[in-house]
């Protein structure tokens, strides 16, 4: 690759051919063509690094690898601050409020995360919007806050359904039926909504988020002492993949299928 506009279409390529990786089962893959933009912006364009910074930071995300996160979501403020860049700075934003969640935090991360995914709407732009709308409501789900969660998956669906931005609608089912599970909801409710997220998964050919919504449904099952079916349906998934066994959604499918089995 060279400066000039050949780096800019490899860089853009890298970056959305990443993400598409990781929807399709491919977190290494991701991993690896997400590093190597990065590594490009870096060398060429040090300018609009912030770009793969932040995708960078997403995939990282969806793969559980917290550190990652903090590292590069850190160096994407300091980098936006610097350049009075509010618009990036935003992203980074979203995901320091997304680290003090994960922290305990849930105050101050949620508050932080909600400024600024609204700001982002504010000026009418959708970028990540369905994505920021969904950590947005599992964190009110980690705050036990179970209506602020259910209205932002219910307005992020409805805008994904008429914007035809419906990528992420299978994590938004999940979350529709996390919320709903621990909110006391009846299971046959639960279950039909998990159901959906992963026909929906499935249908667009996402099998990490399939894996996410079937390890949930699964361990529902296993607290209804339906083993031998949860041991069943979640095999099938997880012996899909060929990489990618030391990320977080893998790890913890792994985990739910050990205990499975004893």
């Amino acid at each position: 690759v060279t400066p000039g506009n050949s780096s800019q279409s490899n860089i853009g390529f890298l970056t959305r051919f990443a993400y598409c990786l990781w929807l399709l089962g491919f977190p290494v893959q991701a991993l690896q063509h997400i590093t190597r933009a990065l590594e490009l912006r870096r060398k060429y364009e040090y300018e609009q690094v912030a770009v793969p910074l932040h995708h960078y930071s997403s995939i990282a995300l969806f793969c559980g690898d917290i550190a990652t996160v903090d590292r590069l979501s850190a160096e994407l403020v300091e980098l936006t601050t610097k350049r009075h860049d509010d618009f990036s700075l935003r992203w980074g934003m979203i995901y320091r409020g997304w680290l003090l969640v994960q922290q305990g935090q849930l105050t101050d991360g949620i508050q932080i995360m909600r400024e600024n995914a609204d700001e982002h709407r504010a000026r009418e732009n959708y970028f990540y919007e369905c994505v920021w709308r969904s950590l947005l409501a599992e964190a009110y789900i980690l705050a036990s806050d179970f209506d602020a969660a259910a209205t932002e998956i219910d307005s992020t669906l409805v805008y994904a359904e008429t914007s035809g931005d419906c990528h992420w609608n299978a994590q938004l089912l999940k979350l529709r039926g996390d919320c709903l599970r621990v909110s006391n909801a009846p299971i046959s409710e639960v279950e039909r909504t998990y159901h959906l997220a992963i026909d929906t998964a499935r249908k667009q050919g996402s099998r990490s988020l399939e894996l996410r919504t079937t390890t949930s449904l699964c361990r529902l099952w296993q607290q209804q002492g339906k083993i031998a079916e949860a041991h069943q349906l979640l095999s099938k998934i997880y012996g899909w993949f060929t990489e990618g066994f030391a990320t977080a959604d893998l790890v913890a499918a792994q985990e739910l299928l050990d205990e499975l089995k004893t």
